[in-house]
């Protein structure tokens, strides 16, 4: 995918476009490769010539939805004074889009997808470049880490190094943190935990920072 031509790059377009149709109308779990390919107006093998599998598509077809976070935190970052602030408005802005798109969301960062997600992500802005015009060069740098892990931690690091939390904790903030949010994020999609997005956002940072209370470094 590091080049694409004009002829693949509008091919790929078609069968975004109707996944995202799909989606829209039926919901992600109504996504087939035989739907989208009809909707298409192309056969399933077209289709299978511009995409490994289905959660191949799908990552495409969804990661679009992703952009009103990106805005949202690029208009709030700015206005950060220090990289704790920083993290606390990028986790709560996080949540507050994924809980309106829970299902949408879980595919993008914990889904079945297994190719590199940092090179698919370079490749649909390459199908999509009007959807960068908004990005920051900080916020695009972020975006285009696909791993919530990694991305995470770069955060924390961050925090670290400008004397906010202990170092040495890093690695355990990290996994206990994306391990709580995939929890909360789980029981909202099967109902077991009720609310507005608003007020499971709000629950969730009431997690977080009892979480990363104990690693804080006094002043």
């Amino acid at each position: 995918m590091e080049k694409i031509d004009i002829k693949k790059r509008r091919m790929m377009k078609y069968f975004i476009e109707a996944a995202r149709d799909i989606i829209d109308s039926d919901g992600i779990e109504e996504v087939t490769i035989r739907k989208v390919a009809s909707k298409a107006g192309y056969n399933s093998s077209t289709l299978y010539n511009y995409f490994d599998n289905l959660e191949h598509l799908i990552f495409f077809a969804v990661f679009h939805y992703f952009h009103d976070y990106t805005n949202d935190i690029g208009n709030k970052i700015k206005f950060t004074k220090n990289s704790m602030e920083r993290f606390l408005i990028i986790w709560e802005s996080f949540c507050l889009h994924s809980f309106r798109h829970p299902k949408i969301y879980k595919t993008m960062f914990f889904g079945d997808f297994n190719k590199s997600i940092d090179e698919s992500i370079k490749a649909y802005y390459r199908i999509f470049p009007d959807e960068t015009t908004h990005l920051t060069e900080e916020t695009k740098k972020m975006v285009e880490s696909g791993d919530i892990y990694l991305r995470n931690r770069l955060l924390l690091d961050t925090c670290a190094k400008e004397g906010y939390i202990n170092e040495k904790y890093i690695n355990e903030l990290n996994e206990i943190i994306l391990l709580t949010y995939e929890s909360v994020i789980n029981r909202y999609i099967n109902n077991k935990l009720d609310g507005s997005p608003e007020e499971v956002t709000y629950k969730f940072m009431t997690y977080l920072k009892r979480i990363i209370e104990g690693s804080l470094i006094e002043p």
